[in-house]
């Protein structure tokens, strides 16, 4: 079974992500360039992964929290979601 959506952040491009990548409905990339996974991915993030990863992350915890109707959760500060990892 293929994921509708594959989500490859800081993937280079390597056999084995293609591979699990191939047959997804979605591919969004937010590589290190040079990368060649960008010649796969439906979109791709020209940023920083560590500085837009956070970012995104927050964003889906607000989403799912609205859904669960619980209140939007506070983003995590800059220097504690580089300690996280």
């Amino acid at each position: 079974m293929r994921p509708n959506a594959y989500l490859a952040f800081g993937v280079k491009g390597a056999v084995q992500h293609i591979v699990g990548m191939m047959g997804s409905k979605y591919v969004f990339g937010a590589p290190r360039p040079p990368a060649p996974i960008v010649n796969y991915a439906d979109d791709v993030l020209g940023a920083d992964l560590f500085d837009v990863l956070p970012r995104i992350l927050a964003e889906v915890r607000a989403w799912k929290a609205k859904q669960k109707g619980q209140p939007r959760p506070r983003p995590l500060p800059k220097a504690a979601a580089a300690a996280k990892g």
